[in-house]
């Protein structure tokens, strides 16, 4: 930061390794731990305008505003330069008035124009939805901080790099992306770098990866920790039937800005009653980062002067995401049946509530803490009581019961949603807080109810925890995975020789290109096996111990902010970023050659030799398992690193050697088992007269 590196040199070394991490700390969105590691500063030495501003920041972002008015006084008295007092005032102001806090950034242009300041201003016009005056403050502070071609790590201070993200990510700069590469290799510490580098350079520049909620700005509390409020809060009440809604919508702003912009459903008309101007923004374009499915439109709802609550009217069928019967009505949040922002967590609802036609019955889902649109299945109320409904469903049910257990397990319990049949002849189903729905048609299919699992695994990933749209297949592929855990209780399940076996020719295709392209049941079922054998295959790398950690810290930190691919792996491991590039944007699978000798070294002494060779450009990220087959029945285990392209294991048995395959559980997604078989042996084999022994060792 600009203001601050000339003062460090001078503080002693213990200081400047609390002042570093206190920047860790802010770039990390742990401002309360930031702001306590301000004060100890502030304790060891007599504080400076430059540590007391950046703890009033610190203050700010914890929305406690009787500390931040008190740092601001300190940084005032210790001589802080005006306009940085207006830059952190304008700032504050962001999070409740829109127009007087541009009113204040600008005063403190006015006075000295400064990088930080201008990527706040940048940041602040892009989130209320001006996105040509977010442009113009983007490409004045790219301007103003100079970037270039330097090998001076002093040069990339945060001020200067949150420059150039915002004007790589608000195209306000052609070529600015020129500089991420430089910036890159000087600031290895800033992780938003490399996934900005990654997306435009990897990916093609897809504009689809620009979203105004990636814009950076050191000082700004971008990233809000769990203790934030939604910009807005919403109620609801209204009607539903067949033939439509009647919804009235009361929008709170808790002290943002006096502006949203609104993705609202095509099939609604929209009015509104009081309280606010509601204004078209344009048609919403099939962007893959809004959260929503099916035809949407972008409103800009202004808020009146001196009014805190907007009512609107919503009236209509809503289109995309929604299912109407005469006897069944199913409508998803992804439909935006309710109004969401383009930010996942724009809206918490804090109260729905929705009166189903006469003779209906209707079932919400309950999101945890109301920052999602919820789910609802309304169907015709039947004679058959409910109870002889749950007691048909109990058995599917039971696989539900067993994929909970698993994850419970792993990352802690969840609230078991109720059954909720409906009158389907299909083995389409899902889950929601509150309920899942299992169509009649499954009830009658027991093959098809592992699938239970799967759906009891969403209930971690994908409510609550979010991912980006673009990346939603990580949740499916975790979910997925819960059968890969029940089949690690339970053998005899053979799931995942069955599921790469109907993976076939669409093995070696890429995820990204299975979520973006996926088609029909089929395309959507080779999604899930190939998503679930990335996870599972992730599980072998890390091993079980820290896999175990990866998914706490992957649950955690999905409740705060929807999170990427790149974020994932990088959440796993830094040296497993090359891990998720192979398995996500390239095309191939792993494949091998194996071959086998064996000498008779004496009487039952034998030496079986088995060379394994890779024959595609995919690697492993760990061990693979060679498992040799004896005559007798026993069986011996190697584990082998293939990275360098070949690998050898050598066993030493007291029996023949009958049959040799290359990871025989399957944990590996090798579309084609490698397995060799000894032909003396197999025949020794048959005559042989001795019971099946034990696993023997090595």
């Amino acid at each position: 930061m600009d203001e601050q590196t000339a003062a460090r040199p001078t503080e002693p070394a213990h200081q400047r390794v609390l002042h570093g991490l206190a920047d860790a700390l802010h770039r990390l969105g742990e401002y309360e731990l930031e702001l306590r590691t301000w004060e100890r500063l502030d304790a060891l030495s007599e504080g400076t305008a430059d540590r007391s501003a950046a703890a009033a920041c610190s203050a700010a972002s914890l929305a406690d505003y009787r500390s931040t008015s008190a740092w601001l006084e300190r940084a005032k008295k210790a001589g802080a330069p005006p306009e940085r007092l207006l830059e952190i005032r304008g700032r504050i102001l962001s999070r409740r008035d829109h127009r007087a806090a541009v009113a204040v950034l600008r005063r403190s242009l006015d006075s000295r124009p400064t990088v930080s300041c201008l990527n706040a201003l940048a940041l602040l016009h892009a989130s209320a939805g001006d996105e040509k005056a977010g442009r113009d403050a983007a490409r004045y502070a790219f301007r103003l901080a100079s970037p270039g071609d330097t090998a001076d790590p002093s040069h990339w201070s945060d001020d200067r790099v949150d420059a150039l993200v915002n004007a790589v990510l608000l195209n306000a700069v052609p070529d600015a992306d020129q500089y991420l590469g430089p910036a890159l290799t000087l600031r290895t510490d800033r992780a938003d770098l490399h996934e900005l580098w990654s997306r435009t350079t990897g990916r093609g520049q897809d504009p689809a990866h620009r979203t105004r909620r990636s814009l950076r700005s050191s000082w700004s509390g971008l990233r809000p920790g769990p203790a934030s409020p939604a910009p807005v809060t919403g109620t609801v009440r209204g009607t539903c039937d067949p033939d439509g809604f009647r919804l009235d919508i009361s929008l709170t702003r808790n002290g943002g800005a006096d502006r949203v912009v609104l993705v609202i459903n095509d099939g609604y008309t929209v009015s509104v009653r009081s309280g606010g101007d509601l204004r078209s923004w344009g048609k919403a374009a099939p962007d893959r980062s809004l959260p929503v499915v099916g035809g949407c439109s972008r409103e800009l709802l202004t808020w009146r002067q001196g009014e805190t609550t907007a009512h609107l009217t919503l009236r209509g069928r809503p289109r995309g995401g929604a299912r109407f019967r005469t006897d069944l009505v199913e409508v998803d949040g992804l439909s935006a049946w309710l109004p969401v922002t383009e930010h996942v967590r724009g809206i918490r609802w804090s109260g729905v509530h929705l009166r189903p036609a006469d003779g209906w019955e209707l079932r919400l889902s309950e999101p945890d803490d109301g920052s999602w649109s919820p789910g609802f299945v309304m169907r015709v109320r039947e004679d058959t009581p409910a109870r002889n409904r749950a007691a048909a469903a109990a058995p599917a049910m039971a696989w539900f019961d067993k994929g909970m257990e698993v994850w419970s397990e792993l990352v802690g319990p969840a609230k078991r949603p109720e059954p909720v049949v409906v009158r389907a002849d299909s083995t389409f189903c899902y889950t929601r807080p509150g309920y899942v729905r299992i169509p009649s048609g499954m009830l009658d299919r027991p093959d098809q109810w592992p699938v239970l699992a799967h759906e009891a695994g969403h209930l971690w990933w994908g409510r609550p925890g979010q991912f980006e749209h673009e990346d939603a297949w990580i949740a499916e592929g975790l979910a997925e995975f819960t059968l890969h855990l029940l089949e690690d209780a339970r053998p005899r399940l053979a799931y995942r020789k069955a599921a790469l076996r109907s993976l076939g020719g669409l093995a070696a295709v890429p995820l990204a290109e299975l979520w973006n392209t996926r088609q029909g049941p089929d395309g959507m079922a080779a999604l899930r096996v190939k998503a679930g054998f990335f996870v599972s295959m992730l599980r072998e790398s890390l091993g079980q111990r820290a896999f175990r950690g990866f998914l706490h810290d992957l649950l955690t930190w999905s409740q705060t902010q929807p999170l990427d691919a790149f974020t994932v792996m990088a959440r796993a491991s830094s040296d497993l970023i090359w891990f998720g590039e192979q398995w996500i944007h390239h095309r191939g699978t792993l494949e091998f050659d194996m071959s086998g000798s064996t000498e008779t070294r004496g009487p039952d002494r034998y030496r079986t030799s088995i060379d394994i060779r890779t024959l595609s450009v995919f690697t492993p990220g760990a061990h693979l398992c060679v498992e040799l087959e004896l005559c007798s029945g026993a069986r011996s285990r190697q584990d082998v690193r293939v990275e360098t392209g070949r690998a050898n294991a050598v066993f030493l048995t007291s029996s023949p050697p009958f049959r040799a395959t290359l990871d025989p559980d399957s944990r590996w997604l090798i579309p084609e088992q490698k397995i060799i078989e000894f032909s003396d042996a197999a025949r020794a084999r048959r005559i042989a007269k001795e019971p099946p022994a034990h696993a023997e060792s090595q």
